[in-house]
């Protein structure tokens, strides 16, 4: 009996390589899981497209020309959407080398977009880390919209 045991022809071998093929199997559907599990929520989760994605979006719900109240309209009937700032008075502050949308900055000092502005938080994901979407909207003198700008802010720490 001893000698079956030790060659490794027993039933205690048979019992765990049979405990290794489970264990390999149960580990391998865990991470394909876990892969469909992170491939729905980019799927299905708006804000974790790219900012050029969201823009497109937002164009189509948007449209060049559209008028300031309009926007106001459309940002306050989306339930997920805030308004954050908006100006009568001034376009979008850019950054003068990303071209990234910069708030509270002076407009004499740095490129601005348009001649008013809306800044609309369009929501927050805590995907691997935290980020916060908001739309910069443009319009120009005469209140229609001239361009949406897409900015995500990661936290980091």
């Amino acid at each position: 009996m001893w000698k079956i045991l030790m060659s490794g022809e027993g039933v205690i071998s048979k019992g765990c390589g049979q405990m290794l093929k489970k264990g390999k199997f149960v580990f391998i559907f865990l991470i394909l899981l876990i892969i469909i599990m992170v491939v729905i929520a980019v799927v299905t989760n708006p804000l974790m497209r790219t900012e050029a994605s969201i823009r497109r979006h937002l164009l189509n719900i948007m449209p060049v020309g559209t008028s300031f109240d309009d926007v106001i309209d459309i940002v306050e009937s989306n339930d997920n959407w805030t308004i954050r700032g908006r100006s009568g008075s001034s376009g979008v502050v850019l950054h003068p080398t990303l071209s990234i949308p910069m708030s509270g900055m002076p407009t004499d000092r740095f490129p601005v977009v348009g001649e008013q502005h809306i800044q609309i938080h369009l929501g927050m994901h805590n995907f691997v880390l935290r980020s916060d979407v908001t739309a910069y909207i443009a319009f120009d003198e005469n209140g229609k919209l001239i361009e949406i700008f897409v900015r995500r802010d990661r936290d980091v720490i």
